[in-house]
């Protein structure tokens, strides 16, 4: 069973930053990605945030983001930005899911592990469970093991159906979902973001799961992440890109559409927008010449 990266963030020094995220940005207006605030950039469900903090520049995706990169084909890539600049894996969030339901594991798991405990790394530690009724009245519900905010390996075993329809998704069926987030003193790296099962399997088994018979061997910065070559595009296709997978751009043709000079207001409020930025920049190159 191979692990799924749901989570990731990857810190780079404060001045090679802006690079990574120059490169970063291209690869996320190919999945149809748009920033829709400074630093938030919206990638069909998930999200990608760039922030500093103190002296290092941090990449922020969320699951449904690199869900987005994944079918886009393009997750790889992503990852390609970061790898010719000093960079660190501060946070990967890995999971393999069962089909089973959670009510036939999650209360069990609890019971057999509440006194003794696991072994995420070399100390043992003990779950605490919170319980809820699932759709047959039987009890489920998600088993944590560590504090997610600063244990360096942290888990959590949940019931995935009773989750998402609680929060009014469609029924997935019977799922439990095995969940670890990994810190930066684990030694991550981009190699295991890209396919986390080794290092999933080295953490969970035995005591959470069972590893499969062919699971990887893994150990911290290993090497072996192939870089994807960056693919060019000209500056038409990428404005092309960005407006055809916006929806504030549909939203602002719909508009359009409803008037009867609706071509003469789209050119006219691009014109205008061009003419603003060309001043915008001008003004800056001026000050820095200065």
């Amino acid at each position: 069973m191979r692990a799924t990266c749901d989570y990731l963030n990857v810190t780079t020094p404060i001045g090679e930053s802006p690079f990574v995220r120059d490169e970063l940005k291209l690869v996320l207006e190919e999945a149809a990605g748009y920033e829709s605030l400074p630093g938030l950039w919206r990638l069909d469900t998930g999200t990608v945030k760039f922030y500093t903090r103190g002296q290092v520049g941090i990449a922020s995706f969320s699951g449904g983001a690199l869900a987005a990169l994944r079918a886009a084909q393009l997750f790889n890539r992503a990852l390609s930005s970061f790898a010719g600049a000093p960079h660190r894996v501060t946070q990967l969030d890995a999971f393999v899911d069962v089909w089973v339901c959670g009510s036939s594991i999650v209360p069990d798991l609890y019971r057999r592990t509440k006194d003794v405990g696991v072994n995420l790394t070399r100390k043992r530690v003990k779950p605490h469970v919170l319980l809820a009724p699932d759709a047959d009245g039987n009890d489920s519900g998600t088993c944590y093991f560590g504090h997610r905010g600063n244990a360096e390996v942290s888990a959590r075993v949940y019931d995935k159906q009773l989750e998402r329809v609680s929060k009014h998704y469609p029924d997935p069926g019977p799922i439990t979902r095995y969940e670890l987030t990994f810190r930066s003193g684990v030694g991550c790296t981009l190699r295991d973001a890209a396919d986390p099962t080794a290092v999933f399997w080295h953490h969970a088994s035995p005591d959470l799961l069972p590893a499969p018979a062919n699971a990887p061997a893994w150990s911290p910065h290993s090497e072996g992440f192939v870089s994807t070559p960056r693919q060019i595009f000209s500056p038409y296709d990428r404005v092309k890109r960005i407006l055809e997978n916006s929806a504030d751009v549909e939203r602002a043709l719909d508009v359009a559409l409803s008037a009867d000079d609706g071509d003469r207001i789209v050119a006219m409020v691009l014109q205008s927008m061009l003419s603003r930025r060309r001043k915008a920049l001008a003004v800056v190159e001026a000050a820095v010449a200065s």
